[in-house]
């Protein structure tokens, strides 16, 4: 079922009971063109559920892994064993396109579910890892263009895998360090998909004055926010 905000070409739903890969929310990367930057996740549901949204969304990228290539390539046990395979639906937002940037405030958020039921705004705190679990939240968007496809809005972790890097810092040496952090100009991004790619600095750019949004909320943060699930 859609929750409906605001008007009819702005609509939000959830999927729950997904597992996140590649989580790429803290910092955005290169777009597939290599020129654009973007925010994205990987996200494995069920059959039934991958099927209705790529039927409904043909633009949206799916793939399909039998279960023990799924694990032999990302690592884990494949989250829906009752099926031959698993279906990773891949769900992102645009940071910079065209040399229009979206604005800040809407970026999209990673939201963790804590133990006493309390929910943390974490995007910025933690680094979720591959086989973290919970709901997906995006926004449906229709144009007279590209037609219908679907924006990353937001992600809500119920049990979340935290990502630790396996490499030491520049500044090990020296036993715990405050670091400052590098001015927006000097910040790098790295190329989407490919982890031998060097990473380049990030230009500026200037926001984007005409960006269209549909709720200034961030999704599963405000108590009273409705949004349901797109499928039954």
């Amino acid at each position: 079922m859609y929750f409906q905000k605001k008007e009819d070409l702005n609509i939000m739903a959830t999927v729950n009971n997904v597992t996140f890969i590649f989580t790429k929310i803290q910092s955005p990367v290169k777009a597939y063109n290599q020129v654009d930057t973007e925010w994205s996740v990987d996200v494995v549901m069920s059959k039934k559920d991958a099927k209705a949204i790529k039927k409904e969304f043909p633009k949206t990228s799916l793939k399909e892994f039998e279960n023990d290539e799924f694990q032999e390539k990302f690592g884990f046990a494949a989250p829906f064993p009752d099926q031959d395979e698993q279906y990773i639906l891949k769900f992102k937002k645009s940071h910079v396109k065209n040399g229009k940037a979206t604005p800040e405030k809407y970026r999209p958020r990673v939201i963790q579910q804590l133990a006493d039921g309390t929910r943390e705004d974490i995007t910025f705190t933690k680094l979720v890892g591959n086989g973290s679990k919970g709901v997906l939240s995006y926004r449906i968007k229709e144009t007279s263009t590209y037609g219908n496809f679907v924006e990353l809005q937001a992600i809500l972790v119920t049990d979340l895998v935290e990502y630790q890097s396996k490499g030491g810092g520049v500044t090990d040496d020296f036993g715990d360090v405050t670091l400052a952090p590098a001015p927006q100009s000097e910040q790098v991004v790295e190329i989407q998909g490919d982890p031998k790619a060097k990473a380049k600095p990030r230009k500026e750019v200037e926001p984007q004055s005409d960006y269209s949004v549909i709720d200034d909320d961030i999704p599963f943060m405000n108590p009273y926010f409705g949004v349901r699930s797109l499928l039954i």
